[in-house]
Formats: C-alpha cells, sequence, structure tokens
C-alpha cells in the first residue's frame, strides 16, 4: 500500500487518502510513544512533537458511550451515535451500523469499516464484532 503524499497535505487530507485505499491508518507521535492520536493533527497534543508517523490499526475497539437520535422515519428514522474506544488508545465519535439505534450499548465489541459518502469523501462507521461462536 503506498503512502499518501506528505507534501503539502494536510493531516485529514493525509487521513482520507488512507481511508480511499481502504485502510484506517492513524498517527503515533514518535517522541514521546504514547497511544494513536485523533483526530490527525500537525502536533503531538501530549508533548508538542511535529515527529509524528502514520501506523495502521485493527480497527476493533469498544463502545465508550452511546446514544440514539430519533428522526422521522422520512427522514431516515432512528440512528445512533457512538464514542468508541480502540483497541490502540484512540476514542473516535462515529455510528454503529447493523443494529437498531436502540441496541448500541456500552461495552459492546465493534469493528471498524470504510464507507464512501462520496468519491472523494470517505468516513469511518463501526458495526458488532461477531461473538465467537458467531464466525462461520
Amino acid at each position: 500500500m503506498s503512502s499518501p503524499n506528505a507534501e503539502g497535505e494536510s493531516p485529514g487530507g493525509q487521513y482520507q487518502s488512507y481511508l480511499r485505499q481502504g485502510a484506517i491508518h492513524l498517527q503515533r507521535c514518535r517522541a514521546c510513544t504514547g497511544p494513536v492520536i485523533f483526530p490527525p493533527r500537525t502536533l503531538c497534543p501530549r508533548c508538542g512533537s511535529t515527529k509524528l508517523e502514520w501506523a495502521p490499526i485493527s480497527g476493533k475497539g469498544t463502545v465508550y458511550s452511546a446514544t440514539v437520535i430519533h428522526q422521522r422515519p422520512e427522514r431516515g428514522g432512528d440512528y445512533s451515535i457512538a464514542l468508541v474506544d480502540l483497541a490502540e488508545g484512540a476514542r473516535m465519535l462515529s455510528s454503529v451500523r447493523g443494529m437498531p439505534a436502540g441496541d448500541v450499548a456500552i461495552g459492546i465489541a465493534v469493528r471498524a469499516i470504510i464507507e464512501s459518502l462520496d468519491p472523494a469523501s470517505y468516513i469511518v462507521r463501526f458495526e458488532k464484532e461477531p461473538a465467537t461462536d458467531e464466525i462461520s
């Protein structure tokens, strides 16, 4: 997998480049070696260093918090918004798809999926991780 062009591209643009390639990469600081950083930045939020590098992540996480947004059916119906703690240490705000909005609960295991909003814009959403006995 090729690395996005870092020359003049914003951290958000680099993040989108990885998503376009079908991979989720987040930043790590080489100076303080803390957990991965999200959202993408130009400086480490812990030590202020500019020595940030991109690293692939597993996409596995756990729902930290969730809420249901109620909408009329003609506007798409109810959906959930969740804070997900990634296995690598960052926390992402996203949604969990593939299950009723009211069933998204704190502590459920989820995995990241990449969805295209349009040809130039991609987002990370989550779906419930199948239980071990559900995997065929």
